[in-house]
């Protein structure tokens, strides 16, 4: 999980609420070629990342290539992250995810995370500014102005540009 900014500013903050992230919230799912990870319409209560192997991500909606056409499958390779806007709201799967040869995600349980970070003060402040101001670059996410988001990404999203907007408070917590 260090390998994400987030994870590593709670382990800066206070190593045991990562511990318990981890212990309570933490699953590895191997899959073969072909197995679903999570389709569209579902609603999503985890955020993945890609440990091992590539999937597949294809979307039947709204995204579509510049000729009009369905979007062309994306590949999620080790290292990435899918499902990253369910940590920050309420979310329902927009595309589907399929496995290539034995691949492995690590699942992080959206409700273990907030439970672990229950009565720790500036961290749980944190979050919650982190959170409305992920949510407002969500809802505002779509054409023209960006893409709409999908399960990959959310337009203008990232962790400097969220941090950046949020007060100045919670800035010096980082």
């Amino acid at each position: 999980l260090r390998g994400h900014q987030i994870f590593r500013l709670i382990d800066q903050a206070d190593s045991e609420v990562l511990r318990r992230m981890c212990n309570n919230g933490i699953s590895f799912r191997s899959c073969l070629t072909e197995d679903v990870l999570f389709v569209q319409g579902a609603a999503c209560n985890e955020v993945y990342h890609v440990m091992n192997g590539v999937f597949e991500y294809t979307q039947h909606s709204r995204r579509r290539s510049t000729s009009g056409n369905e979007a062309p499958p994306r590949n999620v390779a080790a290292g990435e992250w899918l499902s990253w806007v369910a940590m920050w709201s309420h979310w329902f799967h927009v595309g589907r995810v399929q496995a290539g040869p034995t691949s492995e995600v690590l699942t992080l349980d959206v409700k273990a995370v907030m439970k672990s970070l229950e009565a720790t003060g500036d961290l749980m402040n944190f979050f919650h500014q982190y959170s409305v101001a992920f949510h407002q670059r969500l809802v505002s996410a779509r054409p023209p102005a960006a893409v709409w988001p999908d399960d990959l990404a959310v337009p203008f999203a990232d962790y400097g540009e969220i941090v950046l907007s949020i007060p100045q408070r919670e800035q010096k917590f980082v």
